[in-house]
């Protein structure tokens, strides 16, 4: 006999079963090497899987980098005996960071093969943070945070810092409190500061991330051990929670929504790399177990150790951070990695799960009423 209840309810379980996002899996594990030197981080990646950071180089400097197409290249825009960082690249490829010799800052674009010295625009010091697609910058000066597009200079209210930027223009960072006592998350558009609060019973929070719907991402914190990763959506703030120990710092979230950072584990010590997705925070440690090297490095031991901090994903789901690196003769180094996930989540697009859905409940409604028309 049919029962519309039943199969209702079948149709539901079936339509959540469709909407429902499956276990992350890895599907490679990269190390992006360095510049001569025994040390990488990497910061950012775009949606080619272009990536920057910095590395150590042969004569033991810090030196901003472009990783792309499996070689990573020096873009170090000053001395050699300088240090530079690579903080964010955009879809184009441009890389925008800032290099230092003694006390003299400079900040700069890289692209095509060429840095481009952006002093004479923002001045010294700055430090860019964030590109967006249309090459609108973010980031700080000496005492306020700063958005750059278009020639001109957007000068943030005093205490700010901005740390990323999204297509529509939506800087994300801190800004101070009245007195400069505490600092809170905080979004900028046009200028205007927008507080988006703190998570319960901490004093400061940071954003650190935003996409291209202006979901925000970054932590709340008392002290600089109980950092808590939220997630800022829809004029709330949220708490994502930890890995288990005692602090949680998200750095990077994708169009999906798929966030990553880095937090303590339950038993403590050095902190490891996550993927937050669906509500579940991931160690990528035992997602990515199988590409570990396992048990106590030896004379030999030669690959990834552990994965401790991710700062960026793209609509790929490619992850980059950086973690334990094992080079042989007892010795790890802390190098850049870029890892694939094999079932990257699909941009939402909230509309057609509601059309789904309401395909179904009309083909009952209309079923039903066939069925009851049929019995009378």
């Amino acid at each position: 006999m049919f029962r519309p209840t039943c199969f209702f309810a079948a149709l539901l379980g079936l339509a959540g079963s469709a909407l429902a996002q499956t276990t992350p899996a890895i599907q490679s594990l990269t190390a992006l090497g360095t510049l001569g030197g025994p040390t990488s981080r990497a910061y950012a990646v775009n949606d080619a899987g272009q990536i920057t950071g910095y590395s150590v180089d042969a004569s033991n400097h810090q030196h901003a980098f472009i990783y792309s197409g499996g070689v990573m290249t020096d873009i170090n825009p000053v001395a050699a005996t300088g240090t530079s960082y690579g903080n964010s690249i955009n879809n184009s490829g441009t890389v925008v960071g800032y290099a230092q010799v003694g006390a003299t800052v400079t900040p700069f674009s890289y692209s095509g093969g060429t840095a481009t010295d952006l002093t004479s625009v923002l001045g010294s010091p700055a430090y860019p943070r964030g590109i967006n697609d249309g090459g609108m910058i973010a980031g700080g000066l000496s005492a306020a945070g700063f958005t750059f597009a278009g020639g001109s200079v957007t000068t943030l209210p005093a205490g700010s810092t901005a740390l990323a930027i999204n297509n529509a223009g939506v800087a994300v960072g801190s800004i101070a409190n009245n007195n400069f006592t505490a600092v809170h998350a905080a979004s900028f558009v046009n200028g205007v500061a927008t507080d988006l609060g703190l998570l319960s019973g901490k004093t400061n929070s940071l954003a650190t991330a935003v996409n291209s719907s202006g979901a925000i991402v970054g932590y709340s914190y008392t002290n600089a051990f109980d950092d808590v990763a939220f997630l800022y959506q829809n004029a709330t703030l949220m708490s994502l929670g930890t890995l288990g120990g005692s602090h949680a710092k998200a750095q990077g979230i994708n169009d999906a929504g798929d966030v990553v950072g880095f937090g303590s584990p339950p038993a403590g010590g050095t902190d490891h790399a996550f993927l937050y997705r669906d509500g579940t925070m991931y160690d990528l440690n035992t997602l990515a177990a199988s590409f570990l090297v396992a048990g106590p490095v030896g004379a030999d031991t030669v690959g990834w150790t552990s994965l401790n901090y991710a700062y960026d994903i793209n609509n790929s789901g490619l992850i980059v951070g950086w973690g334990n690196y094992a080079v042989g003769n007892w010795t790890v180094y802390s190098r850049a990695f870029a890892l694939q996930l094999a079932n990257a989540s699909p941009v939402p697009e909230p509309a057609q799960a509601s059309l789904f859905l309401g395909l179904v409940i009309l083909g009952l409604a209309r079923g039903s009423r066939r069925r009851r028309t049929a019995h009378r």
